[in-house]
């Protein structure tokens, strides 16, 4: 393994040490990071694939009637947060028919991507 992935590994089991409700999340993470680093190594053009992620978004699209509770809004956020999606850009419909008003929320996140997690300086940004 490489050294830089073992200090990054490092870094992230002692950041979330001190709260033992993250330990489950910092185990997968860690998992999730030596899985990748094995696959990179079987396979000559994954690092490659790998890097294009960082450049590629993904979208979601979420509609809502527009009497809808706002917490109703608001708990479907957190779990799109959950997920890493970033939900920044949202606006109402007007009525269409027979479409009544609705609120739409646009949302974007990068690919899944071990390299999310290695600090940009490492690849001379």
């Amino acid at each position: 393994m490489s050294k830089k992935f073992l200090i990054l590994i490092t870094a992230l089991s002692i950041t979330t040490a001190c709260n033992p409700s993250q330990e489950k999340i910092a185990q997968e993470l860690e998992n999730k990071v030596k899985t990748t680093i094995n696959d990179l190594s079987n396979n000559p053009s994954q690092p490659i694939e790998e890097v294009k992620k960082l450049s590629q978004l993904e979208y979601k699209t979420l509609v809502f009637p527009l009497e809808v509770d706002p917490s109703k809004i608001t708990e479907e956020l957190n779990i799109l947060g959950q997920e890493r999606w970033d939900c920044p850009t949202g606006f109402s419909r007007p009525r269409t028919s027979p479409k009544p008003p609705e609120i739409v929320i646009i949302c974007k996140r990068t690919p899944e991507t071990v390299l999310r997690f290695v600090p940009k300086g490492l690849f001379g940004r």
